[in-house]
């Protein structure tokens, strides 16, 4: 992979950051494992301002692979996730989400029924949080576990929605040893962006899928109109910063993902597609956020992608097309 890091940056960026974080340089795509990539711009170790870069600051850069499209960063920080997740109160970091737990239960309930959803299914809620999710679907008549690795995010779940530790699956998504074919629903929301081997997550996960299941995934997405303006704003100001990822400061996003990536993962886990769609109801910006809402609608695009999978039968392969490689 070409080098993005130069000189001065590697000198003033460190191999091994604060708390064991560690910064390996990628050569390959962690995703589909391709060499080719496009240059994005560079993202801070810090919340970036409207000035740019006005004190000292670590610079990741920030890439796009040009066959499987996914965004993500190089030196890549291993172990943040383990690092931060145990030291960061879940009552700080849940803020926002709490905040629209009504409106995430309406969001469920709008998809049920389209997958069928009947009392007794198993689910399973991967990166369970404050377990607000797992709640609900235990009220609507499901099994349900959770697969949540930090041990402060599990007891405040315990605590807020009564739960016990034999609820959860105490282990990341990448390790997890689930039993095969057993869930008919697995949830992955807004935690893939977390995670540093994302397709063997979604590998772990998919086995212990019933064939017929349904995998329901949300993303960020890397194509969200915003994030196009306020790069198009830092490159005016003469910077290389870019609104994309958050590898190291909250929301610790280390991916990014477009609607080629998703089908490029439905693809090699044998899956098939029901749908791929935006996002586009807007859960911040005040008094912007109605609208931002109406130019997600007006232009087809969202802050998030989710994606409906299913799990194909035994006698069913799923008719996917391999998506296109991209080079240029």
């Amino acid at each position: 992979m070409k080098s993005f890091w130069s000189d001065k940056e590697r000198f003033l960026g460190r191999e091994v950051l604060p708390g064991g974080i560690r910064l390996r340089h990628l050569t390959t795509c962690p995703i589909c494992g391709n060499h080719a990539w496009r240059f994005v711009g560079r993202r801070m170790n810090q919340p970036q301002r409207w000035q740019g870069i006005r004190q000292p600051a670590l610079l990741l850069t920030v890439v796009q692979c040009r066959f499987c499209g996914v965004f993500t960063v190089t030196p890549f920080p291993e172990g943040i996730s383990t690092i931060v997740y145990e030291r960061i109160a879940p009552e700080e970091y849940f803020a926002n989400a709490m905040a629209f737990e009504d409106r995430l239960r309406d969001n469920f309930l709008r998809l049920l029924p389209q997958i069928g959803f009947r009392q007794n299914w198993r689910v399973l809620d991967v990166g369970a949080g404050t377990g607000f999710l797992m709640h609900c679907f235990r009220l609507w008549g499901a099994h349900v576990k959770g697969i949540e690795p930090s041990a402060r995010f599990r007891a405040f779940a315990c605590q807020r929605w009564h739960f016990t530790p034999d609820d959860f699956f105490p282990v990341h998504a990448e390790v997890a040893d689930l039993p095969e074919h057993t869930f008919h629903l697995i949830v992955l929301r807004e935690v893939l962006e977390h995670m540093e081997d994302p397709l063997r997550a979604l590998q772990r996960v998919t086995r212990a899928l019933l064939p017929g299941g349904f995998l329901y995934v949300i993303v960020p997405a890397a194509e969200w109109l915003l994030a196009r303006l306020l790069d198009c704003y830092y490159r005016v100001r003469g910077t290389q910063l870019t609104t994309h990822t958050a590898p190291l400061h909250p929301p610790f996003h280390l991916y990014e993902f477009t609607r080629r990536t998703l089908r490029y993962l439905a693809y090699t886990l044998n899956l098939y597609v029901v749908w791929i769609r935006p996002v586009r109801q807007v859960q911040f910006g005040g008094r912007w956020r109605p609208i931002l809402t109406c130019l997600n609608y007006v232009l087809r695009t969202g802050i998030e992608w989710e994606a409906l999978l299913m799990k194909p039968t035994g006698i069913d392969q799923p008719r996917i097309p391999a998506p296109a490689h991209h080079t240029h």
